[in-house]
């Protein structure tokens, strides 16, 4: 009976496994993004016209719109209804009102997109008329805000210039507080 093969280290190194680890390597490397001024991301997504940003450790998922169920006799203007998200019924919130944003149509070619926000021990959605992705950036170079945004209510820290587009960077703690305690309603402009 023929002795089972012995493998040492040199044998891995010189086999075809070694090569192909060593050539995936190299692409990985060739491919590499260098994040090292950064120090923060968020995903970057449109609402009417808008460009905004959330802090990516906030978002839980971004998926495909599922049905939104009124809830009956609900007095919170913010609150469009409930989605149910793995099982979980989660509280789809109104963005653009809470942001006072005109109502545009929506590009018929962007598909929309529910994305579950979640902070501290709450969970929400809202859907977005499009999404762009994730951005790197460091927390110190957000710009300021323009004179034209109401820094009043906290909503808006600051703007981020990224993959192209100027976004306007939310506070998820505005945006919870604002859920739980509605603002008064603003009059369009």
């Amino acid at each position: 009976m023929p002795e089972p093969v012995q493998h040492t280290d040199a044998d891995a190194q010189s086999g075809t496994l070694a090569e192909y680890a060593r050539q995936f390597t190299s692409l990985l490397d060739r491919h590499k993004t260098d994040y090292s001024g950064t120090d923060s991301s968020a995903l970057l997504f449109a609402l009417h016209g808008e460009t905004f940003a959330l802090p990516a450790t906030t978002i839980v998922e971004v998926l495909l719109p599922p049905k939104i169920h009124s809830i009956p006799g609900c007095a919170n203007r913010l609150a469009t209804g409930l989605v149910n998200y793995r099982g979980e019924l989660t509280v789809c919130a109104s963005l653009d009102k809470l942001l006072n944003l005109r109502a545009l149509p929506r590009r018929p070619d962007a598909p929309a997109r529910l994305i579950i926000v979640v902070w501290q021990s709450s969970m929400m959605g809202f859907v977005a008329d499009e999404v762009f992705g994730v951005a790197r950036f460091r927390k110190d170079s957000l710009g300021s805000l323009p004179a034209s945004i109401n820094t009043a209510d906290g909503l808006v820290l600051g703007v981020l210039e990224a993959a192209g587009r100027l976004a306007s960077v939310l506070s998820v703690d505005a945006l919870f507080a604002a859920l739980h305690h509605p603002p008064p309603l603003k009059e369009s402009p």
